[in-house]
C-alpha cells in the first residue's frame, strides 16, 4: 500500500477512528495498524504512514498487519469506530496499491 486517504463529514460529537486490518472471517489483525484515533470531519487524509513509519515502505500488507510470516488469505482495510458521534454522514476512501 503507498497510499491509504480517509475523508468523512462531521459526525458529531467527539468521534474518533483507527485504520487498521481484518481477516476475511472478521478477526481483528490489527484495529490502528495505520492510523489511531483520527478525527472525523477531516476531508481527504493521507493515513498510510500516520502509525506506520517510513520503514514500512513496500512491505506487504501481511507486514504492515504486524504477522512474522505470509498466512496467505485476504486482509480487510477497516475504519472502526473508536468513539462514535451522533449524527449521520459519509465516508471516503482513497487506496492505493502495487500488485506484486
Amino acid at each position: 500500500m503507498t497510499s491509504v486517504r480517509v475523508g468523512s463529514d462531521n459526525l458529531g460529537g467527539s468521534c474518533t477512528f483507527n485504520v487498521g486490518f481484518y481477516t476475511d472471517e472478521g478477526t481483528v489483525v490489527d484495529e490502528d495498524a495505520l492510523a489511531t484515533l483520527v478525527a472525523d470531519a477531516a476531508g481527504m487524509t493521507e493515513l498510510r504512514y500516520e502509525e506506520a513509519n517510513i520503514n514500512t515502505t513496500g512491505q506487504q500488507v501481511w507486514e504492515l498487519a504486524g504477522q512474522s510470516s505470509d498466512p496467505g488469505g485476504t486482509y480487510y482495510l477497516a475504519a472502526t469506530f473508536s468513539a462514535t458521534g451522533g449524527t449521520a454522514g459519509d465516508m471516503a476512501f482513497i487506496v492505493e496499491y502495487v500488485v506484486n
